[in-house]
Formats: structure tokens, sequence, C-alpha cells
């Protein structure tokens, strides 16, 4: 499959991001690489990632592996061990779109993954759905017990923003707080953050 071509591609691109981003002295933080399904099969998935790692040196724990729920076609022996195997190796592993088809409860408990990711379509109706709030806040609480991160996506308004808040969800992101950027424009993003005053307003 062409796939694990841009797969492989994209996870070097990130790498050598980061490597750059070190021998500048910029800010380094992790970063999240989404892999299909297709790609984590490939006989040589492991071998190629710690290939390209250690060729850019990047500590492992700057690297987080985002694996979408799609994944549920793979067989799940075969993906809770690619998962162990990933996290022995140093990297950290989310669970990118959960919810967009079904809500694979038993990945979330049977797999030792560090981040769940709750699709957009999950928020849509929000302000107006207190189911879909219940089950939010209910799944908050799931991952905080079981020490996951539970990152809420595609946050695009400030009402969304707040009910989110009021169901402690303490990971949100989405068109609300940024969009897409090129790199350049994302390194004088974080340029101005770092010489932003301490004493000035939140944004």
């Amino acid at each position: 499959m062409t796939i694990k071509y841009v797969d492989f591609f994209v996870f070097e691109e990130v790498c050598r991001i980061i490597q750059d981003f070190i021998k500048s002295d910029s800010p380094v933080f992790p970063i999240s690489v989404n892999f299909s399904r297709f790609t984590l099969v490939d006989a040589d998935f492991l071998k190629t990632i710690f290939s390209i790692c250690d060729q850019y040196q990047v500590p492992r724990s700057l690297l987080e592996f985002e694996i979408t729920e799609s994944a549920e076609n793979i067989d799940e022996t075969f993906l809770d061990d690619m998962i162990r195997d990933i996290k022995k190796a140093g990297f950290s592993v989310a669970i990118d779109d959960f919810g967009v088809k079904y809500a694979n409860l038993s990945l979330v408990l049977n797999s030792d993954i560090d981040t769940l990711k709750l699709d957009k379509s999950m928020i849509d109706s929000i302000e107006s759905n207190e189911k879909a709030m219940m089950f939010i806040q209910a799944l908050a609480y799931i991952c905080k017990t079981l020490n996951i991160s539970f990152i809420v996506e595609g946050v695009e308004s400030q009402d969304q923003f707040e009910i989110l808040k009021a169901l402690r969800c303490e990971g949100i992101q989405g068109y609300l707080f940024g969009r897409p950027m090129p790199l350049s424009d994302f390194c004088r993003f974080l340029e101005e953050k770092q010489n932003k005053p301490k004493n000035s307003p939140a944004e």
C-alpha cells in the first residue's frame, strides 16, 4: 500500500523537525504522528520507525503514535501486542477519532494507551444534546480514573469550550485555538509566545 510510504515520510519529517528544534535550542515538546492500519500491519513497521528515530537522535519520549479507531479492522490481539511493543520502546500511544464509528471501549480498557482523543462528531451538538454532555463527562471521568489523557477534538466555539470546561475536560483542541499552519508560521507563533511578557493577559 502506498499509504505506508506517506506515513513513514511524515514520521521522518517530524523527527527532522524535532532534531532542528533541539539543535537551535527552540522549545521542544512531544509531537503526535498518525499511522494508518495498513502501515501498522507492515512487517517492517517497528524496525523502520526505530531506524528513523535513531537516525535523527530524537528522544522517543517526544513522539506519540496516533492510531485511528478505524484500526478495528486489525486483529485485536495483534493491535494490543503492537501497542505494547511501541510503549516498551519508549514511545506513547493515542487512540484518535474515538467515536467516529462506534465507541470501542474494549480498546480503551484492554490496551495500554496513553491518550484518548474524542472525535469532533461527538461534540457537534453538545450545546443542545444532554446525552452527549453526560457521555463526555462520564468518559472524561473514566479516563482520569484509568490515568489516560482525554482530549476533545474539533472545538470551534466558545460555547463548546465553556461546556467542556464545566464537564471537567482538561484536554481540548480545535480551530477555536488555532488552525493548521506552515512550519514557518508555527515557529513564529512559538517565538511570540516565548517572548510574551509573563504578566500580559492570557489569550
